[in-house]
Order: C-alpha cells, then structure tokens, then sequence
C-alpha cells in the first residue's frame, strides 16, 4: 500500500477520492487512514467479502453510501 499512495504525489493535483478494495483478512485500514490524513485524500476500505456481497447478494445500500461519501 504504501507505494500505491507514495506514488501519489506525482498525481497530486488529480487524486481525490481512493477506493481501496482487499481482503478482510489483510490489516490495511490503518495503513489506509493514516494517508488518507498525511496526503488529505478522501478514501473508502472496502473488503473483497463486501464486494462480493454486493455483487452476487446485491447489496445496493453499500454501494450507495460509497457515492454518498465522495459525493460529501
């Protein structure tokens, strides 16, 4: 994760909202939130066991609070 958000500041007038998408079982989220504050980029954690909850349960509610989010 850490490359992904370094590499950031190459892209830093263009990035504004990260989705981050991996499995429940990797400890990322903090990882995620700390530069979500260090570069001030609204981002979003969402789990492979979400997705897949969202695609194949159809879970429309998750989904809709994730454009509720970027659209704040």
């Amino acid at each position: 994760m850490r490359s992904v958000m370094e590499k950031r500041r190459c892209l830093a007038p263009k990035i504004e909202f990260v989705l981050f998408i991996d499995s429940e079982k990797n400890n990322t989220h903090a990882d995620l939130k700390y530069y979500e504050a260090r570069y001030k980029i609204l981002t979003q954690h969402i789990t492979t066991e979400v997705v897949e909850n969202i695609v194949k349960k159809g879970h429309k509610q998750t989904m809709e609070n994730i454009m509720h989010k970027n659209a704040s």
